[in-house]
């Protein structure tokens, strides 16, 4: 769970927020850490019991199950909208390190980076 939750934006980004950082910022990533411990404690203890009693696979049948299809399609909706936007981050990301690195010293156009990315 914790390999699916790191990116490369993660490695991207932590070393200059950590290195860039006073005081207190050279520890500001261990929020998200910690944050993660927490997390997959509660899924391990609270939700995975619920979902072995009430036999379901994921938080979206449960929704279905106890409070309706409109809850199951809000919350799938949902869950499409943020990956649509966290796939869209982390796009972007890659084509900002590509034009830094490698496509503005050939003086091609950010747009253009954008269009070899997606493609």
């Amino acid at each position: 769970m914790i390999g699916a939750s790191l990116s490369g934006v993660t490695f991207i980004s932590i070393p200059g927020v950590v290195g860039a950082g006073k005081g207190n910022q050279c520890f500001s990533y261990m929020q998200m850490v910690w944050g993660y411990l927490i997390g997959y404690a509660i899924i391990a203890n609270v939700l995975m019991p619920i979902y072995y009693r009430y036999q379901v696979t994921s938080i979206y049948q449960y929704l279905g199950d106890r409070l309706g299809m409109t809850s199951y399609k809000t919350g799938a909706a949902f869950f499409l909208i943020s990956r649509t936007i966290g796939a869209a981050f982390r796009m972007y990301i890659v084509a900002l390190v590509l034009y830094q690195f490698i496509f503005i010293h050939f003086n091609i156009p950010f747009w253009i980076t954008v269009l070899i990315s997606i493609f």
